[in-house]
């Protein structure tokens, strides 16, 4: 993103692919470990002097890998001391073989690609760069057998120039990806922590926030959902229970509004035990919710969900160590008849209203009108 810096480091991933590039890299050097032992032994070079070198240089290698190092300063120091193991390899080697040698300079820019700094890269190009040159100075044989002379100085060091610059190209290209490979983690990341965002507030949005079941919104757009397949698919119905918790205001006069809620959630978790699982609660507010049952086939089935939730109310709730006794009285009014929302909670609260005052508390009434309209 523009402006903003992207540190390799904190992307796991990133770290973890820049990890296994090294050690893939470090491999490939400790293979080469008994080819320039061979390679020693058939030139004639000093044994001991050629396989302490490349077993050293594995070692840095490796150790370069485990230490992980993270400031500029430490990797220009490793970028040193991984260029200067070849160039004592170079040095020891005589015979045909010597023109092999300076591949292991490219392997350990390979390497230092890992850290994906352009610094230690260039450290190891110049130092590879400057011993090229010397070493066609003081004796061209040993970088190139069978050429000699003062005028192939400036050939080899332009071939290793060249050399240097495509490695050093291609490094900062694999560098690039892994940039871009992070920018496109925490653009993901990003997008995955907004659409948590999106949806944890849409869920604020459209739920009761003590309960947790939903709200009047979220109530009456499931409604009009319903109504309208009412209207597509005829003979499906259902029914609005508005139940009201009895006694609710004594109980929070007496214990306190920290008890009401937690009555109010008790009793959310009763009425959620006693629907079906593709049934829907909502509170509007205070102590009065609605539960839309669906696709009801018959007055019955919709009286008999209410008998379940009468009685499982007038069990006690248990509010920290308090027995509290209410109970729940529901009014019932189907959608047969109805096209508006409003006017089927209307129907509902007046059979509530009906059920109070015909039978007392813990009862519940149908609106008969309606429910007329049903098979019994």
């Amino acid at each position: 993103m523009p402006g903003e810096t992207i540190r390799v480091e904190s992307i796991p991933d990133v770290v973890q692919l820049r990890e296994k590039v090294s050690h893939f890299l470090v491999c490939l050097l400790w293979l080469h470990v008994p080819i320039v032992v061979a390679m020693a032994i058939h030139s004639g070079t000093n044994v001991a002097m050629q396989t302490t070198t490349v077993i050293a240089l594995g070692l840095l290698a490796w150790l370069a890998v485990r230490i992980n190092a993270s400031g500029p300063v430490t990797r220009l120091i490793v970028a040193f001391v991984l260029t200067c193991m070849p160039i004592l390899i170079v040095y020891n080697g005589v015979g045909p073989w010597q023109i092999d040698y300076h591949m292991y300079f490219f392997a350990i820019f390979a390497m230092l690609v890992a850290y994906c700094d352009w610094r230690p890269i260039v450290v190891a190009a110049v130092l590879t760069i400057v011993q090229y040159v010397i070493f066609d100075i003081v004796d061209p044989t040993r970088v190139f057998p069978g050429d000699a002379g003062l005028d192939r100085v400036a050939l080899h060091a332009a071939i290793v120039a060249v050399e240097c610059g495509v490695l050093l190209w291609t490094t900062l290209q694999l560098r690039r990806l892994f940039l871009e490979f992070a920018t496109t983690r925490q653009i993901a990341d990003r997008a995955l922590l907004r659409a948590d965002e999106v949806t944890h507030l849409r869920h604020e949005v459209s739920h009761d926030h003590l309960t947790g079941v939903g709200n009047r919104p979220a109530l009456l757009e499931r409604m009009q959902v319903n109504l309208g397949r009412t209207i597509t698919h005829p003979g499906y119905h259902f029914a609005v229970l508005f139940l009201d918790l009895d006694d609710f205001k004594k109980v929070n006069d007496r214990l306190g509004h920290v008890a009401g809620d937690a009555l109010l959630v008790s009793f959310t978790a009763r009425l959620t035990r006693c629907i079906r699982s593709h049934d829907s609660i909502a509170r509007l507010g205070g102590d009065e919710f609605i539960v839309i049952l669906d696709d009801v086939v018959s007055v019955l089935a919709a009286e008999f969900v209410a008998e379940r939730i009468v009685a499982e109310m007038k069990k006690p709730f248990d509010l920290d160590g308090h027995a509290v006794v209410t109970s729940a009285s529901i009014g019932i009014a189907f959608s047969a008849g109805h096209t508006g929302r409003l006017a089927l909670l209307r129907d509902a609260d007046a059979a509530l209203y009906r059920a109070k005052k015909a039978t007392g508390k813990g009862s519940y009434a149908t609106f008969g009108r309606v429910a007329a309209s049903l098979p019994a």
